[in-house]
């Protein structure tokens, strides 16, 4: 394979993925299909939630009044 080939298969696997980052996706998508099915949250996970290669963006810290009422309502159901 030559340095051009090369380049283009990388061209064109950003448009159209393949491979183990295509597989990925599609665990992602069909994990989120199944948590939707299963569970009722508030705020639903989205597909990136469930994929592992993705860099995920950086939550906010929240506050202790914050952290407490996380806890309250995933522990304790309030």
């Amino acid at each position: 394979m030559t340095s051009t080939e090369f380049a283009e298969m990388m061209a064109y696997a950003s448009i159209e993925p393949f491979g183990e980052q295509r597989e990925e996706l599609r665990h992602g998508q069909l994990m989120h299909l199944l948590d939707r099915a299963n569970f009722k949250r508030d705020k639903p996970l989205s597909v990136i939630d469930f994929m592992n290669f993705i860099h995920k963006p950086e939550a906010k810290p929240l506050s202790p009044e914050e952290e407490q009422a996380r806890i309250d309502r995933e522990v304790f159901g309030l």
